[in-house]
């Protein structure tokens, strides 16, 4: 088969670690139409930025650093509370929306203990190599200026890495002989059907990486070290390993 498959990067269980929260999402994007003064091609779009010392026009507002156009005759918005899925009058908490929330006071460093995860069936995410970076420091848009075809080369060199793992399999583990969920199974194995039954298969390699920042937004980068041509370059953007969760 010559399908590429997707690989997360997964903070599911911090065996020793930290238990911090990361968004399943690979890149967060910010919902945004053009502003009136964007430069458009049919290659390259830029929005405009904001920020409570530039504004964004009247017709616009500002969400996430990015001018969003108000669409004036856009029917109203029901919040329904999951997973009734019912109209409810309490918004939902997105106070951890746009940045870093709250800074707990710990360790100024941590160990990082994680799973290579893979969207949909495919190989075991064995010999997956995870960087991370620093979010400060991650600006890749050098690699736009090249042609498309030197993209992914550009992205897979580009920056220093702070630390890096490659993910491994899991080992000798107790593993229970009949299971009705994923959580019922060790890490880095799911519940999978095998002749009418269910029990524990090991799906996925995990991975170590140690003395990383506290409190700090980092970037994590998944590829492959073998079988290459089976997988996507796969990043995760906002992790943060809270200080007062280290264990």
């Amino acid at each position: 088969m010559n399908e590429k498959h997707r690989l997360a990067v997964l903070i599911t269980t911090l065996l020793a670690s930290i238990a911090g929260c990361a968004g399943d999402d690979l890149a967060p994007a910010a919902d945004a139409g053009l502003a009136p003064d964007v430069v458009s091609t049919p290659d390259v779009v830029v929005y405009q930025t904001c920020s409570e010392l530039e504004p964004c026009p009247q017709s616009e507002h500002c969400v996430d650093t990015v001018c969003v156009p108000v669409v004036a005759d856009a029917p109203a918005a029901t919040i329904t509370e999951p997973p009734e899925n019912k109209p409810t009058t309490t918004a939902p908490n997105l106070d951890c929306v746009g940045g870093v929330d709250t800074i707990g006071e710990g360790p100024e460093t941590a160990n990082l203990y994680g799973v290579v995860s893979r969207f949909g069936g495919g190989l075991k995410t064995y010999d997956i190599e995870v960087d991370v970076f620093l979010a400060s420091d991650w600006d890749p848009s050098e690699c736009e200026s090249g042609s498309e075809s030197s993209w992914e080369e550009c992205y897979g060199s580009y920056g220093t890495p702070l630390g890096t793992g490659a993910s491994f399999p899991v080992g000798d583990v107790a593993v229970p002989d009949f299971c009705q969920g994923h959580a019922e199974c060790p890490l880095g194995y799911e519940c999978i059907e095998v002749d009418l039954d269910h029990g524990c298969d090991e799906q996925f390699g995990l991975y170590v990486i140690e003395g990383l920042p506290t409190n700090t937004e980092l970037v994590l980068r998944a590829r492959a070290t073998k079988f290459e041509s089976k997988w996507h370059d796969t990043y995760v953007f906002g992790v943060v390993l809270h200080a007062d969760q280290v264990d």
